[in-house]
């Protein structure tokens, strides 16, 4: 479990952690958490001092769970400005244009880009979270859904916790990238009936509002055109979607709140509906204490699946350290009201595009979801 960081606590130890981890598929941002560290252990001038102190004023007040938290949200939060701002600003070169100069990341242009930042910049950094709404993400209900047989026949209803805008709602409109270790395609539920698409998020984002879409494009990495491209799509379809009849549905919800609205949606729903709910790289920001009731009240709600109501699935994709340090470090677990079990379906990467498959707990989710439940 995660301790709690405030103002500039530790994050030097973060910051070379990420940079360990996955500073190489990200140069720019590795150049730019290298000076950041520097500038925030000993500012030189009038500058660097300024800068790390209106960054420790942003954060003063705020509280991160995840290592990962604040070194990203400082690279989103100087992105989104410098995409805003475009090449007047300090470190467009570097994090704003199209292709990237990594060269440009210099710790003097990092010192500028923060001490004369507008004050949105540090408003970003005092209340936003990192939610790139990464819709590679979506196989975590698209492959569930086509093992548990959902189709034209079988009603499905979905809940996104920890949403962000909304996007892996609908991402069965975008093209299916996944695959397993040897290449085959994963089967996806992209025919299935959903009568119902709900996403939970403290602060979700509104794709019809321009700033919002700004900050999504900026927690896309730099030079990562490809997931910028995918970004963008999904925005369109997503709008599309909403101007539908059966248009998503965005709330905003405290994660205590969310298992006894899960729990009013099941009574709700026909019973032939399967409600999956799921989760994506969101347990690790919620603060120790909140992860133990949260989980222990999800696993209370796939539990309490009555006979012949609604069937209930919780699936979380989630870092997971493996115990085979050459695994990816994301594990996709289904939980079924069966024995209240939970069912390790693949591993994968943080963008995931190839599983590596539990053969054995994807048996047993199939059979979980296909025997005929005791009345």
């Amino acid at each position: 479990m995660s301790t709690l960081r405030r103002g500039l606590d530790a994050f030097a130890e973060d910051a070379t952690a990420w940079r360990q981890a996955v500073g190489a598929r990200v140069p720019v941002y590795d150049r730019l958490l290298e000076a950041a560290v520097g500038l925030i252990q000993r500012a030189e001038g009038a500058l660097e001092t300024a800068a790390r102190d209106r960054l420790e004023a942003a954060w003063r007040e705020r509280r991160s769970s995840a290592a990962y938290d604040r070194p990203l949200l400082l690279m989103a939060a100087l992105r989104a400005e410098a995409l805003r701002a475009g090449p007047r600003h300090p470190l467009y070169a570097a994090i704003g244009a199209d292709p990237v100069d990594p060269g440009a990341a210099r710790r003097a242009a990092l010192a500028a880009a923060l001490a004369d930042a507008p004050a949105r910049l540090f408003a970003d950094l005092a209340i936003r979270s990192v939610q790139t709404n990464e819709t590679s993400r979506a196989v975590a209900w698209l492959w569930p859904a086509a093992l548990a047989g959902v189709g034209d026949r079988r009603p499905l209803a979905l809940f996104d916790i920890g949403c962000s805008g909304g996007l892996n709602l609908t991402a069965e409109g975008l093209p299916a990238l996944w695959t397993d270790a040897a290449g085959a395609p994963l089967p996806v539920a992209s025919a299935a009936r959903i009568v119902s698409r709900e996403g939970f998020d403290a602060h979700p984002l509104d794709v019809g509002r321009d700033d919002d879409v700004v900050w999504l494009r900026a927690c896309v990495w730099p030079g990562e055109t490809d997931r910028l491209a995918r970004l963008d799509r999904a925005i369109g379809i997503f709008l599309q979607a909403s101007s539908g009849t059966n248009p998503p549905r965005l709330h905003i919800a405290d994660v205590a709140d969310i298992p006894a609205r899960l729990a009013r949606r099941a009574a709700e729903l026909p019973a032939d509906t399967v409600l999956l709910a799921y989760q994506t790289v969101m347990r690790d920001y919620l603060p120790e204490t909140r992860q133990k009731r949260y989980l222990t009240e999800m696993n209370a709600w796939v539990a309490g699946e009555a006979a012949g109501g609604p069937r209930r699935i919780w699936i979380e994709l989630e870092a997971d350290p493996p115990a085979d340090p050459q695994a990816p470090p994301m594990a996709l677990t289904a939980h079924v009201s069966e024995g209240a079990r939970a069912l390790p379906l693949a591993r994968c990467g943080y963008h995931p595009d190839r599983l590596r498959l539990d053969t054995g707990g994807v048996a047993a989710f199939v059979e979980s979801l296909t025997r005929d439940r005791k009345s």
